[in-house]
């Protein structure tokens, strides 16, 4: 799951950018969370510093963009910043602190599509794909883009993440997926079912809960297996944030 900062006194640009990412997001087939705040000092405060990307505004009231950064750093030195201003003259400072881009808000929607693909490309997220064979063609699908894999009546059904949920149907083995997908983090917690760990928001004595609401049943013989893995990948993956 790609996990995302906006920070922006202005309202307006707040919502733009996060219906930007989201946008984003869906067309390209990447979970993400975003969380947006008002002010610097709302981001340390209620926020975390364990996000992959940080969308800031630059000229903020008290702690501006520029320091927010800089905190930021100190914290994460591997998160990746994204200025977002009004003003031409701060880009130099920007790349300063490592920015991968500096976007001014008038070219907003025109530059936010190369920004978004900087940053997927940094991440590697697109890197790591599986094959499945649907009818009579293989098909080629990014591990990051599953949410989870469910198997019913002989066929594989391979749920995406987005919010139009898109589901490939297919045709092979559970099993031989959970041995391919388990280097990633996906878990097999019943015999039914396949889930990215990253997808997960909660574990409860029956059932996972995703991030979209979605529950994924765990059988009794592989709860604690599953719970095991489950709090593994959490850690491993820093996912615990807000």
């Amino acid at each position: 799951m790609l996990r995302c900062a906006v920070c922006d006194d202005e309202r307006i640009y707040l919502e733009r950018i996060e219906a930007n990412i989201h946008k984003y997001a869906n067309e390209n087939r990447i979970s993400c969370l975003v969380d947006v705040f008002t002010s610097g000092e709302d981001l340390i405060k209620n926020g975390s510093m364990d996000y992959d990307v940080y969308f800031l505004d630059i000229m903020m009231k008290k702690l501006d963009g520029m320091e927010l950064a800089g905190i930021i750093r100190e914290k994460n030195p591997i998160a990746i910043v994204v200025f977002i201003s009004g003003y031409i003259q701060y880009a130099a400072r920007g790349y300063r602190v490592s920015a991968i881009r500096y976007i001014l808000k008038s070219q907003l929607d025109e530059e936010f599509t190369d920004s978004m693909n900087a940053i997927i490309a940094k991440l590697e997220l697109n890197e790591d794909m599986i094959e499945v064979g649907t009818g009579s063609k293989q098909k080629l699908i990014k591990v990051a883009s599953i949410r989870y894999i469910e198997n019913f009546k002989r066929k594989i059904y391979v749920h995406l993440v987005g919010d139009n949920k898109e589901v490939i149907e297919a045709y092979g083995k559970i099993t031989k997926l959970a041995e391919e997908l388990h280097e990633f983090g996906f878990i097999y917690c019943h015999a039914a079912y396949l889930v990215n760990a990253k997808e997960i928001a909660e574990i409860c004595p029956t059932k996972f809960v995703l991030f979209s609401n979605e529950e994924i049943p765990i059988s009794r013989q592989r709860y604690a297996q599953s719970q095991k893995e489950y709090y593994f990948q959490k850690t491993k993956s820093n996912l615990f944030g807000k």
